[in-house]
């Protein structure tokens, strides 16, 4: 096993000198919020600054996560930019602009959370912040996603009752999603990250197996939600307190995917092998098959999977063969 996976480093994530060069499937991370909570006194605490000084401190970090990201890796960053002197901060449009103009993402799409238990804003002409935003950026057009793992049920769509036979089962919930804000063990850490929207984009932007970052791990419910789903994981926290917080939360969980075990010594995969194997829809292993996504054997009419090649696969590290 490499040395810097699955392990919390207590440091700023300026400079990730312990991860390679493109090691990463999958950064997911809420960076503090500009001086509305107290983190720590440490000068390379960026929830110590706000505005514009904000953003020129977080630059290269997202800098450290564009050089650790394998080509389709994916960048989720969880944001609300707080109120400054009655006005939205300059960060809500800094921080993307920088990051594609001065970085070199791709704005891919951006997610919006919903809160419906946040607490009323203290000040006297504004309404409460109940949405935070999921900028997603891609390092390059090769992102991989699997938005299968995004689907609801026609009962979740509030279309149950609509007596049409084509609705499918499952559709596209869409890039907004409501979700209560954490209040379990809230006092040990000053803005704990809810579990589900981890696992949210984890499931959506990575594959059990794939490695999984978060820059500003805090109590570790990334890492925590990564282990729980099979993958590997890397944080950085600078607050000691929270690292080891951190490291005792992804300590207690246990992976999920306990089917891997029976199909480790499986030289070949059946398709029900792989859904289980691979967290991925049927539907979506049939379209990644057609187009040449995944690498797959035909024995007659089925399709048998090399396990090995899979694992590579599931890495990252298997490309398709040229066509002759």
């Amino acid at each position: 096993m490499e040395t810097f996976l699955n392990r919390v480093f207590c440091k700023s994530s300026a400079e990730m000198s312990e991860i390679p060069d493109e090691a990463v499937n999958l950064v997911f991370t809420s960076p503090p919020y500009e001086k509305l909570k107290h983190y720590s006194d440490n000068s390379e605490d960026l929830g110590n600054y706000q505005g514009a000084e904000f953003v020129v401190r977080l630059k290269p970090v997202l800098a450290e996560c564009f050089r650790v990201l394998k080509p389709a890796g994916n960048l989720f960053l969880n944001f609300q930019a707080p109120h400054l002197d009655g006005f939205v901060s300059p960060s809500e449009y800094l921080i993307p602009r920088m990051a594609i103009e001065d970085i070199g993402f791709f704005h891919v799409q951006t997610h919006y959370w919903f809160k419906p238990n946040v607490m009323p804003m203290p000040a006297a002409k504004v309404v409460k912040g109940a949405v935070e935003l999921l900028w997603h950026f891609a390092k390059s057009a090769d992102f991989y996603v699997d938005k299968a793992a995004l689907r609801i049920t026609a009962e979740q769509a509030d279309i149950v009752d609509q007596p049409d036979e084509s609705i499918p089962a499952v559709k596209d919930s869409g890039n907004a999603f409501f979700e209560r804000t954490a209040q379990e063990r809230q006092g040990v850490h000053p803005a704990k990250m809810p579990l589900p929207v981890a696992e949210r984009f984890i499931l959506y932007g990575s594959r059990p197996g794939m490695v999984v970052l978060d820059p500003f791990c805090g109590s570790g419910t990334t890492l925590a939600a990564a282990r729980k789903h099979g993958r590997g994981f890397i944080g950085y926290e600078l607050n000691p307190a929270y690292a080891e917080l951190a490291k005792g939360n992804y300590e207690e969980v246990h992976t999920i995917p306990d089917v891997h075990l029976s199909l480790q010594n499986k030289k070949w995969l059946t398709m029900d092998d792989m859904v289980l194997y691979s967290s991925v829809a049927k539907a979506t292993l049939y379209s990644m098959i057609s187009n040449g996504e995944i690498p797959v054997h035909k024995a007659g009419r089925l399709n048998r999977f090399d396990k090995d090649e899979i694992d590579r696969w599931m890495r990252g590290e298997w490309k398709a063969p040229a066509e002759k």
